[in-house]
């Protein structure tokens, strides 16, 4: 109790989980890179099973996770084996289906390094091919992983490559991710091609589609795996126009509506028909150039200019391909309706005593970002109400937070001899807080890392 008693006075029920984990990691760093003070393994285990502190060892784990808490990661993996393969997150989730699933972009290859050494521990010492309550497997994460090795190694225990527990067939998940060498290996091990997911909609081929979420010029842009995987399905009997029903898409109609050029080139190349109907997604799109105009213009929902010209050409430029029905005032008194029935959602939600989400909704983002450092309870639910209006209230909130983030740049670059204005970080923060987005951007895009470190 008495060697405990140093950690436990730093943390306090009345901080936050985040905050203790931060708290309890920074300590356990601290000992394991000094070999400072007395504890034990089973007084930091102690600790942790103190459930007034961490009611949740798995919430301890996801935090370690997501905020790269490399030591208590490490120290629950090293601690809790063999517990540690039957560690569900609250969502049911396995600790690895959790892992693997998490990245920045899931079409990334890559994980950082915490995440890499937990998901290839949990994979090499598994002794069988564990499951959790969604059925995704091991053999499923090592297919995601990417990692052939330990693919072959399951596959050699009897583990069945056309296993259906999951929602995607080991196949799907391959594919999906962009895993080349174990597509190739799945296939050679008898992998169906054809095999549909469990809802009879997907093809392997299908589920090859992505959208383009980032600009990852590393990984999102480059399409030789997309043709070395076409070419491998294709070669194992993959039907290029496979569709589970007459109304079904085929591969190219998946890969054109999710706007992959490299997929549609690919399959177009290999002889797939041009015979879909994309009127949906031009229909979707149209309507979505109309949400945001008529959020700004009927809710008065901040846009930057240049945001609402790109708007405005696009629906012109769009105009002469979209169906008349989407033209006349009934469309826009049913977009209107939508729009109406959400804002009551959003005036409801309040931030502050004072400011309800609708009203941030309205302020610029040098506005907004004064008012979101005084929030410190997010209330994320409320947007789950939200089908029309939630992308574009996450994209403000997002361009709100990334102007804080230029906010602290600017305000630390103002204390460098960069810039040389010898003032006071207080002086600096509020220099930075009234600078407009644009001279932020700005500050940003002309300063080099390389300059900064020349300084020092």
């Amino acid at each position: 109790m008495e060697r405990t008693y140093e950690l436990t006075s730093l943390l306090s029920e009345e901080q936050s989980i985040d905050e203790r984990c931060s708290l309890f990691d920074s300590y356990l760093t601290m000992c394991i890179q000094t070999n400072y003070g007395s504890m034990t393994e089973e007084d930091y285990q102690s600790v942790l099973k103190n459930e007034n502190l961490f009611p949740s060892i798995s919430d301890v784990f996801k935090i370690a996770v997501e905020r790269s808490h490399v030591a208590t990661a490490t120290f629950l993996r090293m601690s809790m084996e063999p517990h540690f393969h039957s560690l569900t997150m609250k969502d049911g989730k396995s600790a690895l289906h959790f892992l693997v699933k998490n990245s920045p972009c899931k079409y990334h290859r890559h994980q950082n390094e915490l995440t890499t050494s937990l998901v290839r521990s949990l994979l090499t010492t598994a002794e069988e091919n564990l499951f959790d309550a969604y059925g995704f497997t091991y053999f499923h994460g090592a297919c995601l992983f990417g990692d052939v090795e330990i693919v072959q190694k399951f596959i050699g225990a009897g583990v069945d490559v056309n296993l259906d527990s999951y929602a995607y067939s080991p196949l799907h998940v391959a594919v999906e991710y962009r895993r080349v060498e174990v597509v190739r290996v799945l296939l050679e091990h008898g992998a169906d091609p054809n095999k549909l997911d469990t809802e009879g909609e997907s093809t392997a081929l299908h589920v090859l589609a992505k959208r383009r979420v980032c600009d990852c010029l590393a990984y999102c842009t480059n399409d030789t795996d997309c043709e070395a995987i076409v070419d491998l399905l294709v070669s194992k009997g993959a039907n290029i126009e496979a569709q589970a029903s007459e109304q079904s898409p085929a591969p190219l109609d998946c890969a054109v509506s999710h706007l992959d050029l490299d997929l549609a080139r690919s399959l177009l190349k290999r002889g797939a028909r041009v015979n879909g109907d994309y009127t949906p997604r031009v229909n979707e799109v149209w309507n979505n150039i109309h949400f945001h105009l008529l959020a700004h213009e009927k809710l008065g929902f901040f846009a930057k200019q240049e945001a609402l010209e790109y708007l405005h050409e696009a629906r012109e430029r769009m105009r002469p391909t979209v169906p008349e029905t989407h033209k006349g005032p009934e469309f826009f008194e049913m977009i209107s309706n939508n729009l109406e029935a959400e804002l009551t959602i959003m005036k409801l939600i309040m931030l502050t005593e004072d400011i309800s989400l609708y009203q941030l909704c309205r302020m610029s983002y040098m506005e907004g970002s004064s008012i979101l450092t005084k929030i410190r309870n997010w209330p994320s639910t409320e947007l789950n109400y939200m089908e029309v209006l939630r992308t574009m209230v996450k994209k403000h909130l997002a361009n709100i937070f990334m102007r804080l983030q230029f906010e602290l740049f600017a305000a630390d670059l103002y204390m460098t001899d960069h810039c040389k204005l010898d003032l006071p970080y207080a002086v600096c923060r509020t220099v930075a807080k009234h600078t407009t987005d644009e001279e932020l951007f700005r500050l940003c895009e002309q300063t080099y890392e390389n300059d900064l470190c020349q300084q020092r």
